[in-house]
């Protein structure tokens, strides 16, 4: 009986010995699986993230230029707009000055021709009071 017991015990410490390194060996390997599970995960998620910066990346930089050809497009209607005003400005100052110098000019001619009409009636009426008194 005694024998019995002690085959036994020595049976059921095998037993759970047994199946404490087989609970071991399975801990490892589950162990294994998601120490493998994490880094596929981590490299997936770097993939979506990587992904994502690409795009918002693209999507900045369409921004960008469209914010900076605005920009530019922008500064140069100014400077066109700018031009116009100046090329106006100087057209009408120009203009302004030949209409007074062709005012000018019609005021002297009419001028000449008053003094001439004057010189020619003061000379005639020399030439009749002279001859005809």
């Amino acid at each position: 009986q005694r024998n019995r017991k002690r085959k036994l015990a020595a049976i059921h410490i095998q037993s759970v010995w047994r199946r404490r390194s087989e609970s071991k060996k399975w801990q490892k390997k589950i162990m294994g699986q998601r120490f493998v599970t994490r880094i596929a995960q981590g490299a997936m998620a770097r993939l979506r993230y990587m992904s994502l910066m690409r795009a918002a990346t693209l999507f900045q930089r369409l921004i960008r230029g469209n914010l900076t050809r605005f920009r530019l497009l922008r500064a140069h209607n100014m400077r066109v707009k700018l031009q116009k005003v100046m090329r106006g400005t100087v057209l009408r100052r120009r203009m302004d000055r030949r209409s007074k110098a062709s005012e000018r000019i019609a005021a002297s001619w009419k001028g000449f021709l008053a003094r001439r009409s004057e010189a020619l009636r003061h000379e005639s009426a020399r030439r009749i009071q002279t001859e005809y008194r």
